[in-house]
C-alpha cells in the first residue's frame, strides 16, 4: 500500500530520486514505475537530475534502457560512470569510442558540447 501511495506521487523531477529510493529498498514496483517516467522523458532530464545517484546504479540503468551507456553517461557529465563503461569495455574501446548516436554524434562531440 505504502509503495502505490508513493507511485501516485512519482513526478518527472522527482523520478529520479524514486528510482534511486526504490532500488535501495528493493520496491520493484515504484522502480518500475519510477524506470518508465525516466525512459519517456529522457531528453528532459539533465545531469542535474542524477547527480545524486551511486555510479553504480546510472550505469546499470544506462546499459538497460541505452543501447550506448557511453554516451548517456557523457550526456550527463557523469565522468564516474564514463570511467565504469570504459573499464567494464575495455577490450573494444577503440569501437566505443567511435561509436556514432542514432543522432550522429560521437561522445568526444557530447562531451565537448557538454562542457561548453
Amino acid at each position: 500500500k505504502c509503495e502505490q501511495a508513493l507511485i501516485a506521487t512519482v513526478g518527472v523531477r522527482s523520478c529520479v530520486k524514486f528510482y534511486s529510493a526504490a532500488d535501495e529498498i528493493g520496491a520493484s514496483a515504484l522502480k518500475e514505475h519510477c524506470s518508465g517516467l525516466i525512459s519517456a522523458h529522457w531528453d528532459d532530464l539533465t545531469g542535474e537530475d542524477f547527480a545524486h545517484m551511486s555510479s553504480a546504479l546510472l550505469y546499470r540503468m544506462l546499459k538497460s534502457k541505452t543501447p550506448q551507456p557511453l554516451h548517456g553517461a557523457v550526456r550527463l557529465l557523469r565522468e564516474d560512470v564514463v570511467f565504469l563503461c570504459l573499464v567494464e569495455n575495455h577490450a573494444n574501446l577503440t569501437d566505443i569510442v567511435n561509436a556514432m548516436s542514432s543522432r550522429g554524434e560521437l561522445p568526444l562531440e557530447l562531451a565537448l558540447r557538454g562542457r561548453s
